[in-house]
């Protein structure tokens, strides 16, 4: 018989334990682990996909055809639109997805290059020219 059932039969109030806290699945920098990567502010947002680019411009219209649905109900209704589309339907949502991506590739190269720029020391400045020193031809 475990603790709690001889408490429960013998009328010992049980004090209730509190529950564990779900921590993060990494170990934590207190314990000597990395911890979690600090995101930059600064980087460019990832470029979405046909079925967000989809989603944005479908999610209204659909929300006011079916007002009782919640939000789980609606991404679920539009998920079963886009398997039902075909190629054709999908074309003007991945042709916005493919400029998107080329977006975020431009942002990004500009912001590894930013970086780079700031983790690199200044350059040193040139020397200045000596002129005490008499040039061939020149008084």
């Amino acid at each position: 018989m475990c603790i709690r059932d001889r408490r429960r039969v013998h009328g010992i109030q049980i004090i209730a334990m509190p529950k564990k806290v779900k921590g993060s699945k990494g170990k934590s920098a207190k314990k000597g682990g990395k911890g979690k990567k600090e995101k930059d502010k600064n980087a460019p947002k990832h470029a979405i996909s046909a079925f967000f680019c989809y989603q944005k411009t479908r999610r209204e219209p659909l929300k006011l055809e079916n007002v009782t649905f919640n939000c789980r109900q609606i991404v679920s209704k539009m998920a079963e639109e886009w398997r039902a589309l075909d190629d054709k339907g999908k074309e003007p949502y991945e042709k916005l997805a493919r400029e998107d991506k080329e977006r975020y590739e431009k942002a990004l190269k500009a912001y590894k290059e930013k970086k780079q720029c700031e983790g690199r020391p200044p350059a040193p400045a040139p020397e200045p020219a000596d002129y005490s020193e008499p040039v061939d031809g020149v008084e």
